[in-house]
């Protein structure tokens, strides 16, 4: 006991770092009607459908006209036909560069769901913009081109080139757009000092028992994998039914799945996030984080009770589509199910691979490997570029007692795609988000982003490209 209470009262924040100095120029004001526009516009991305070449194409139109000061300085490339890449010259172009990202595309939005206004009317009221994408991730794009306005005006020019990515196609894996960006960035020797795409948010509420605000950055984020599994039976008339059809064999495979899941593990970047925020738990959860040694298991248990965090502590199993049968009265003779898999770092689409065999082993069932990526990081968080980032960060919310902590991403993001540039890949969308208000947002009805977090955004990546003559890569 004696050494549970000395490990608890040991345990304090982890070194602070000062915020950068708030760096914003004039002239980059109504943010908000900037993002409406872009809103209104429907680039949506679909699994399988080609690409809406004319939606994009009015985006680009849009953003020539919204920002004609970055056109004129920058240099722009148009990859993989509807991505986006602008350079902007540094005074020391030795120097290795950065890299800011957003991507341009949007999920669909179900209109027969009960919107507030149309998701893509672009409507500003109450405070907020309205529409798919404010927040994923057009309002991240927004933030960064008024930001390089605002600077450019001023005659400013960063201390090392920086890039602009923005990828078309994020929504679906981004495989022809930040991908083939960052296949010609690898193809030039481009080795970035760091990159920044969309990820974690500064949080109010979304970890229990820390009552602080807390800016959540991407370090990894969770591999995907996807297989078809078949189940075959004698096809024939349900008047008379066999004593195994293919969907109850099939079912009874995905009961198996169900009951194996993949092994719990508290490690690398979810293990990063509460060591981060332990210190600003109430006492009886910091006994817990603090004496790992012994409390692991009842850990594991707790975060497995919830989807959320659930999702952070394994590779995680989730059965998504199902198709058997033709006719009420007809026994089909196959019936088929999709799952897909999230993994962890450190899995391996491989190892889902065998996971499946090994469960279904005996089933008669046939296994397809339908996609699979591989989970990427941790990048370090003990290094410059971190340190850096956490400094633009709290100069957004110098007065709020903010933790900027590492954690992991559990969906994709396209900042995968650059693991063979550089390990030093993060993920911040300078955004507040309060768990209790906002709820699920992010690809949801009601997608919204307040016009004060534009402002706040702006102001985030304006502090961050003039303090970079305060950052030294390692």
């Amino acid at each position: 006991m004696a050494v549970i209470l000395v490990r608890t009262l040991r345990v304090g924040p982890p070194p602070q770092t000062d915020p950068l100095a708030v760096s914003l120029s004039d002239g980059v004001s109504d943010s908000g009607e900037r993002l409406a526009a872009l809103i209104r516009v429907p680039t949506v991305s679909i699994e399988g459908l080609e690409t809406d070449s004319l939606a994009f194409a009015e985006l680009h139109e849009q953003m020539a006209s919204l920002w004609p000061t970055v056109h004129a300085r920058l240099s722009l490339e148009r990859i993989g036909h509807h991505s986006l890449l602008y350079r902007w010259e540094g005074r020391d172009p030795q120097r290795s560069p950065v890299i800011l990202m957003a991507h341009q595309d949007v999920v669909p939005a179900d209109t027969s769901d009960s919107w507030t206004a149309p998701p893509f009317s672009g409507l500003r009221a109450d405070g907020f913009i309205w529409g798919r994408g404010a927040l994923d991730d057009k309002g991240s794009l927004v933030a960064i081109l008024d930001a390089v306005t605002g600077l450019l005006e001023t005659g400013f020019q960063p201390s090392r080139t920086v890039y602009l990515a923005f990828g078309h196609d994020e929504e679906i894996g981004g495989v022809a757009g930040a991908g083939e960006i960052a296949a010609v960035l690898r193809a030039r020797g481009i080795r970035p000092a760091f990159v920044l795409d969309e990820g974690g948010f500064a949080t109010y509420g979304a970890i229990p028992g820390v009552d602080r605000p807390v800016a959540v950055v991407g370090i990894a984020e969770k591999g995907s994998a996807s297989f078809r599994l078949t189940a075959y039976g004698d096809g024939g008339h349900s008047s008379v039914p066999p004593k195994e059809m293919a969907i109850t064999m099939l079912a009874e495979g995905l009961s198996r799945l169900h009951a194996a899941p993949f092994p719990a593990r508290l490690d690398g970047a979810t293990a990063a996030l509460f060591q981060s925020v332990t210190h600003a738990m109430p006492v009886h959860l910091r006994a817990l984080f603090a004496n790992r040694w012994l409390t692991d298991p009842l850990l594991l248990r707790v975060l497995a009770s919830r989807p959320t965090t659930n999702a952070t502590i394994r590779t995680s199993t989730a059965f998504t589509m199902l198709s058997a049968g033709t006719k009420p009265n007809v026994l089909p003779d196959r019936a088929q199910a999709v799952v897909n898999f999230r993994l962890l770092p450190g899995d391996s689409v491989e190892d889902v691979a065998a996971h499946i065999a090994r469960v279904l082993d005996g089933s008669g069932m046939d296994i397809e490997r339908l996609s699979g990526s591989e989970a990427v990081g941790p990048a370090p968080t003990d290094n410059s570029a971190f340190r850096f980032l956490a400094r633009a960060i709290r100069s957004t919310h110098p007065d709020s007692g903010l933790i900027v902590a590492p954690y992991m991403a559990t969906g994709g993001t396209d900042a995968k795609h650059f693991a063979g540039l550089t390990d030093h890949l993060y993920r911040y969308i300078p955004f507040d988000l309060h768990t209790a208000r906002d709820g699920i947002l992010l690809h949801g009805v009601d997608e919204r982003v307040a016009e004060d977090q534009m402002i706040q955004a702006v102001r985030f990546y304006a502090t961050l490209l003039t303090g970079l003559d305060q950052f030294d890569a390692e």
